[in-house]
């Protein structure tokens, strides 16, 4: 016997399907907002220029050519605007007003004209109106379009002598039917890359837009991020209640996700249980932010794991795709309900990790002079009291590495707790052998990062350094750059206490270059402080660098705090500083790194040691820092 039930269940999912596909989206998804705006441009622009050619051949004498070529220049202008300099960054209220700004320039356009077959030809303009909307905007708004292009050309018709009834409904009836097929279309094309379950974009229109995406990255030098995101045992969900509650799940999440997203990140479903998100612009500490909100968003009693990629040159599409599923598949084998990260240039990393255990990688030392006491001493051993601790890589086949190679890297990566500890270690061993000074032990610095600083065990590994080298923790000064100490985390102040609890020192460096200098000296524990070289360079060419430097001198001094100027290069910029009253200095004035034999021996030799052209020669090939 038949029922109506079945028949009935299949016009309600037809309803809803139908729906869906017209509340779906602003706009056809096919195509992305940049090339949306270089078709709208361009067909503006074709407008305005069409218009131009036509001006230049005689018209009839009621036609005010001038007006008509101040609207086909305001009409190039625009499209060349929205395609060239815009580029899909247009807020959508401006794109109805430029649609509207249209309508209003093609309907002067036809009064202008003066009637007749001018008049005729402005209003088949009317046309580029009714298929960019139904393009660009979704179906109510487009209908809202072509109801103004229906009503201002009948309007403007009906103003104009010489004009039939019969040339305006056949002219808005051209329009309709073109705006209804282009609607069909646009739509149809959209649906092959929608997913009919949640009206997310599917496999096929997420592929599309990645291309894109990366080729805009590759072309702007970019960040752009991948995620996979997939619902914990979701196939327990379709087993267990039934498909129908798995569906309800899939367009639960959809719903929830979809509002999370800002212009221009794409969320797709996949396939299955499995979304993708595509975030451009987008740096990966950002990234992982967003998908974690996209987690703690998840239905509630479900959990979900993601797999996150970063896009580098040279990859493809099935590249990143790739490494975002190896990401997202070790998120789960480490027992779901978390995110993971693809680290690319994996073997970037075990190079670097094979280095620090081979010994490549070496540490060079610069001096630090009294300022005070240089001019008396000379520049010998005498005049130095410190020196900074730099690390070079000694590649066996690539030669010398510039440290921005491999230093930020490893700041990115949990590899730079392993290269922080071997400087630490090395510079600490070779200090401990220098002879004192005339002003007492001379100390050694270290560069330390954000995240070494950020690490609860930090400390304890300094402490155990110091005891391993037999160097006094007095000796040992710990330098972290301004910019660094900008995070939010406590523990980097809590290491910095721990650190000076030990009895070292703790120095700013690059000071003058963050953000928050001021506040950030008064909550962090500070025994010296380094002038950025960019404020000492300029010494001497007026009087602007000069009352600068001398009022961060000032300020240091007022706070008990050592003043360390970097990056003197000349006698004259040594002056100025030692006339300012700053303590200490260094610089290739008065010598560049050296490896740590020839930096001893410099300390040990006889008389006032060697010149600082001895030194150069020994440390040729400049200061290379590791920076935190």
């Amino acid at each position: 016997m038949l029922t109506l039930g079945r028949p009935r269940a299949r016009l309600r999912a037809v309803s809803r399907h139908a729906k869906m596909l017209l509340a779906r989206t602003a706009a056809p998804a096919v195509a992305g907002p940049e090339t949306f705006a270089k078709a709208t441009g361009a067909i503006f622009a074709t407008g305005g220029l069409v218009s131009l050619a036509a001006l230049a051949f005689p018209q009839g004498p009621d036609v005010d050519v001038a007006a008509l070529r101040l609207m086909a220049v305001l009409a190039v202008g625009f499209g060349l605007v929205e395609a060239l300099l815009l580029k899909g960054r247009m807020p959508a209220w401006l794109q109805h007003v430029l649609g509207f700004g249209g309508t209003g320039i093609i309907t002067l356009a036809v009064v202008v004209a003066g009637g007749g077959v001018a008049s005729t030809a402005y209003a088949a303009l009317y046309a580029i109106v009714a298929v960019d909307a139904f393009f660009v905007f979704s179906w109510r708004w487009a209908a809202v379009h072509l109801a103004t292009v229906l009503i201002a050309c009948p309007t403007a018709f009906a103003l104009l002598p010489d004009v039939s009834v019969a040339q305006s409904v056949l002219l808005a009836g051209t329009f309709l039917v073109v705006a209804v097929v282009t609607a069909y279309l646009a739509r149809a094309a959209s649906a092959a890359e929608v997913d009919a379950l949640t009206g997310l974009l599917n496999r096929r229109g997420f592929d599309r837009l990645l291309g894109e995406a990366m080729a805009d990255a590759e072309r702007a030098s970019a960040p752009l991020m991948l995620a996979l995101l997939d619902l914990d045992y979701f196939k327990s969900v379709n087993d267990t209640d039934g498909h129908a509650h798995g569906d309800h799940l899939l367009r639960s999440t959809a719903q929830a996700w979809r509002p999370m997203l800002r212009p221009g990140q794409v969320l797709a479903r996949f396939g299955g249980d499995e979304f993708a998100i595509l975030l451009p612009g987008c740096p990966p500490e950002r990234a992982a932010s967003v998908v974690e909100a996209l987690r703690e968003a998840v239905p509630a009693g479900r959990t979900c794991s993601a797999g996150l990629a970063e896009w580098e040159p040279g990859d493809s599409a099935s590249m990143l795709i790739n490494r975002a599923d190896v990401a997202l598949y070790a998120a789960k084998r480490s027992g779901r309900n978390r995110a993971n990260q693809h680290e690319g240039e994996a073997g970037r990393g075990r190079e670097l990790a094979r280095a620090i255990s081979s010994g490549e990688l070496v540490v060079h030392f610069q001096p630090v002079v009294d300022l005070q006491a240089v001019g008396a001493v000379g520049m010998g051993r005498d005049a130095i009291t410190a020196a900074e601790a730099l690390v070079r890589w000694e590649h066996p086949t690539r030669g010398t590495v510039p440290p921005l190679q491999f230093i930020l890297y490893a700041e990115s990566r949990a590899i730079i707790l392993d290269l922080g500890q071997h400087v630490l270690r090395a510079a600490c061993a070779a200090a401990a052998t220098w002879p004192v000074g005339p002003a007492g032990r001379r100390s050694v610095a270290v560069n330390v990062s954000a995240r070494e600083l950020c690490d609860r065990g930090y400390a304890r590994r300094v402490a155990e350094a110091l005891d391993e080298a037999g160097l006094p923790p007095t000796a040992l000064v710990i330098e972290v750059t301004e910019s660094s100490t900008e995070t939010d985390d406590p523990q980097l102040t809590r290491s910095l206490h721990e650190v000076r609890e030990l009895g070292a020192h703790v120095a700013v460096d690059d000071f003058g270059t963050g953000y928050s200098s001021l506040s950030r000296l008064a909550s962090l524990p500070v025994d010296v402080l380094k002038i950025d070289r960019s404020f000492v360079q300029p010494l001497g060419s007026g009087p602007r660098s000069t009352t600068i430097v001398s009022a961060i001198t000032g300020l240091g001094t007022a706070l008990g705090l050592t003043v360390v100027a970097e990056g003197i290069e000349t006698a004259a910029q040594a002056d100025v500083l030692r006339g300012l009253g700053c303590a200490r200095g260094q610089g290739y004035f008065f010598g560049r790194p050296v490896p740590a034999d020839a930096f001893a021996a410099s300390l040990h030799g006889p008389g006032a040691g060697p010149s600082r052209a001895a030194l150069d020669a020994l440390g040729a090939g400049g200061p290379l820092r590791l920076r935190g």
